[in-house]
């Protein structure tokens, strides 16, 4: 599976697995969950584990995936890395005209 363009989150079991400090997850696992406290970029996952080769950080996704600790979703979208994607001129001029 391609990880580079992905959401993650964690699953309910997932949630459990990293609540429960006797769960016996491993270390890395435990990081990895930790990070992806939220809907998380592949990217930034990657960003937020600096330490571990992409290789590395992908076969571990894999393996929480099969664990059914994680859930992906496809990215699907262009960065708007500065929220301006979808702004429309028309109806900002409007807001700007309509306002008291």
């Amino acid at each position: 599976m391609n990880t580079r363009a992905r959401i993650f989150r964690r699953t309910k079991a997932g949630n459990a697995a990293f609540e429960d400090r006797h769960s016996g997850l491993p270390a890395h696992y435990r990081r990895i969950l930790c990070a992806i406290a939220a809907e998380t970029h592949s990217v930034v996952l990657r960003a937020v584990l600096p330490c571990y080769s992409e290789t590395q950080i992908v076969q571990w996704l894999a393996e929480l995936l099969t664990l059914g600790l994680l859930e992906s979703v496809p990215d699907g979208a262009e960065p708007d890395l500065d929220f301006t994607g979808r702004f429309q001129v028309a109806e900002l001029a409007a807001a700007f005209n309509g306002r008291t």
